[in-house]
């Protein structure tokens, strides 16, 4: 089921989010679902390389960049974890904000907090004896 939706993805854009919903019957779009291993279709862009789809979902289908696969990876930290470096700059270009401008010198800000933070459960810390 999950890997039709995957080469779904990976060939055609209409089918794939035109495709019914087995997983969540009524859900309005397919960009809302989690696969087994709780991706969803912005994880399979990042996991397929689909720079233009991942915009599609993010513009038009209300898809969020903050959603998390079981692994408590977001879309930007599973393509660093890959070493997906095109896909990383893209997921970065898109959810970076302009701090300030001034003349031809432009700041932007970006939340790493998902990167730059320890997270107990991936290291095995703070386990109970």
């Amino acid at each position: 089921m999950a890997s039709d939706h995957a080469s779904a993805l990976g060939s055609t854009c209409d089918v794939y989010l035109c495709a019914p919903n087995e997983l969540v019957p009524n859900a309005p779009l397919a960009p809302r679902v989690s696969y087994p291993r709780g991706n969803t279709a912005l994880h399979m862009c990042v996991y397929h390389d689909q720079t233009d789809m991942y915009d599609h979902l993010v513009e038009y289908c209300g898809a969020s960049e903050h959603v998390q696969n079981n692994r408590s990876q977001t879309p930007l930290l599973l393509a660093a974890s890959l070493g997906k470096v095109e896909m990383l700059q893209h997921v970065y270009n898109k959810r970076r904000r302009v701090a300030w401008a001034y003349g031809p010198v432009t700041s932007y800000s970006l939340s790493l907090r998902e990167i730059d933070t320890v997270q107990v459960g991936l290291l095995g810390c703070g386990a109970a004896a």
